[in-house]
């Protein structure tokens, strides 16, 4: 029997229907989706965990760091170098050159590798150099006008000759230069308050182009200085939000960078020799504990501490500038010491938190002791009306402060110097005007029977008012 080659094959399957085919395809392709998500989110996991890991800074972070520190402490070696046998001018030249260099390199950057970070980085670092620039120009200003000076020998490599008829086209020259490369460093740090910055930073470099190294007055040029830019700080910068990142705070800074010379530059000229500039080291370094350090450190205990430790150069400086122009001669100069340095501890005191009554009534007991002393040891009426009116100041500050400690030691304060006062009217007394001093004490007598009587139950209210109030302090 004849059979089909076919007949032993197993029956074809139907086409699958068109509906089912497109079920099949959308599950296979769901599929497919899911699969991928999978491995996209195995491998971001995989390429955070070692960052998490590691806790080092990214590559590029690194190493802009480094550069940066590399190219500071090349301007430095810069400056320092043994340039006696190379002309001023080609000199300053080189210098004026690597700045430019830098911000070519940063336009290089923004603009053929669209790398914003290191951009902003050579602009920075084109106007951190401007202060270094200025030192330059100042010397050959000082070299023109006043000649050289000298180092004590061990500067030199500072001392600059007269440039000659090369002067003012050198000085306008780097100026064309500098300004718009300052203003480009400070827009790409901070693009809306690059104006005024740019503004406050010349103006505080200019100091460094006045020609003269008299140390006093060096040292009243820095201070009114560094109280024009904390005030700028303080009016138009702390206040935004924008200047309070890291990049903000980097060229807020820098803004004193120009003070730093100045100083520096005092020092290595007259080290040790004025009261007024040591005062005004001390003022810096109170300056710092008192308003930079705490702003960095985000501890709150040793923000404090750092404020507590800022009223030992806060004494010192005022000590110095006083010692300086010998403000009331020997005799008083125990109380135009003490008193005012009693005063700038309260006056600090009020932006600390837990040392805060502390300080305040240590200065306060200071203050009264040296006014009691003063008295004792000065016999004069002008000495205890000084400690009368110490007395007094205290009893009102103690109702700013609302301390009820502070209260008790004006008022045994105040006891204490009109007690002694009394002598005075006791010499008086016993002198040839005793029938002036009888009189005076009887109309005394009877103008204040007179006041008791028409005012006395309002004054005994009074002062159990004031007793009430006080008690009801801490």
């Amino acid at each position: 029997m004849n059979t089909d080659s076919t007949s032993n094959e197993p029956p074809a399957m139907p086409p699958p229907l068109p509906n089912q085919q497109g079920a099949r395809t959308t599950t296979v392709q769901a599929r497919d989706i899911e699969i991928s998500a999978q491995a996209e989110t195995y491998e971001e996991a995989d390429a955070s965990a070692p960052r998490e890991r590691s806790g080092w800074p990214a590559l590029p972070t690194l190493l802009r760091w480094l550069g940066a520190t590399t190219l500071l402490a090349s301007a430095f070696t810069f400056l320092i170098s043994n340039w006696e046998s190379t002309e001023e001018l080609q000199r300053y030249a080189q210098f004026l050159g690597l700045t430019v260099l830098l911000t070519g390199c940063g336009w290089f950057c923004i603009s053929r590798w669209k790398d914003d970070k290191g951009a902003r980085t050579f602009f920075a670092l084109s106007a951190a150099l401007l202060p270094a620039h200025f030192c330059q120009l100042g010397a050959m200003l000082f070299a023109k006008f006043r000649g050289q000076e000298s180092f004590n020998g061990f500067y030199e490599a500072f001392a600059f000759q007269d440039p000659g008829v090369w002067l003012w086209p050198t000085i306008g020259g780097a100026l064309l230069l500098l300004i718009p490369m300052t203003y480009l460093g400070f827009a790409s740090m901070a693009r809306k308050d690059a104006r005024k910055l740019t503004l406050v930073y010349f103006l505080s470099n200019a100091t460094l182009l006045i020609t003269t190294r008299m140390p006093d007055l060096v040292a009243l040029i820095g201070f009114a200085q560094l109280g024009g830019l904390i005030f700028a700080d303080r009016k138009y910068f702390a206040s935004q939000s924008r200047l309070q990142t890291w990049d903000g705070v980097a060229m807020r800074s820098l803004l004193f960078a120009p003070f730093g010379l100045l100083v520096g530059r005092n020092l290595m000229l007259h080290a040790g020799e004025s009261e007024l500039l040591i005062s005004l080291l001390a003022t810096t370094l109170a300056t710092v504990l008192f308003t930079g350090v705490p702003r960095v450190i985000k501890n709150k205990t040793m923000a404090e501490l750092s404020r507590v430790a800022a009223l030992a150069p806060a004494i010192v400086a005022w000590s110095m500038f006083a010692s300086c122009f010998e403000l009331g001669g020997h005799a008083w100069e125990m109380p135009l010491i003490v008193l005012p340095s009693a005063l700038i501890a309260i006056g600090m005191s009020t932006r600390m938190s837990t040392l805060a009554k502390p300080t305040r009534r240590t200065a306060v007991v200071v203050a009264i002791s040296a006014a009691l002393l003063q008295m004792v040891s000065t016999e004069s009426i002008y000495a205890s009306l000084l400690a009368i009116a110490t007395s007094i100041i205290v009893i009102l500050a103690s109702y700013r402060m609302r301390e009820r400690w502070v209260f008790r030691i004006g008022i045994g304060g105040l006891a204490l110097s009109i007690l002694y006062h009394l002598r005075y009217a006791v010499e008086l007394y016993q002198g040839d005007w005793i029938w002036l001093s009888l009189a005076g004490t009887g109309v005394l007598v009877i103008l204040s029977s007179s006041y008791l009587e028409r005012y006395g139950r309002q004054g005994m209210n009074s002062i159990k008012t004031l007793h009430h109030k006080v008690s009801g302090w801490k």
